[in-house]
C-alpha cells in the first residue's frame, strides 16, 4: 500500500508540474505576435511550430503558422525558396 501511495504522489506532482510550466496556445500566439510586431516573421513562425508540437490537433495553431508562412513568402526576394 505504501508503494501505491508513493506512486500516486509522484504522478500528481508530475501532472502539476506539466500544468504549471506548459504554455497555453494563447501564450504561444501572443509570443509569435510580439515577434511579428518587431518584424521577425521567421521567429514568429518558429514559435507557432513549437505550438503545433505541443498542440498537434489544434487548427488555430496551424492557421497562425500558415499566416506567418504566407507573410514570409510575401517578403522574400527569392521565390524559389
Amino acid at each position: 500500500m505504501r508503494i501505491f501511495s508513493k506512486c500516486i504522489l509522484v504522478f500528481l506532482l508530475l501532472i502539476s508540474y506539466q500544468i504549471s510550466f506548459s504554455q497555453t496556445l494563447d501564450e504561444f500566439i501572443k509570443k509569435a505576435e510580439g515577434f511579428n510586431q518587431t518584424g521577425d516573421v521567421a521567429q514568429a513562425a518558429t514559435v507557432m511550430e513549437e505550438a503545433i508540437q505541443t498542440y498537434p490537433d489544434n487548427s488555430t495553431a496551424y492557421s497562425y503558422l500558415g499566416l506567418y508562412r504566407g507573410m514570409q513568402a510575401g517578403r522574400t526576394q527569392n521565390y524559389m525558396e
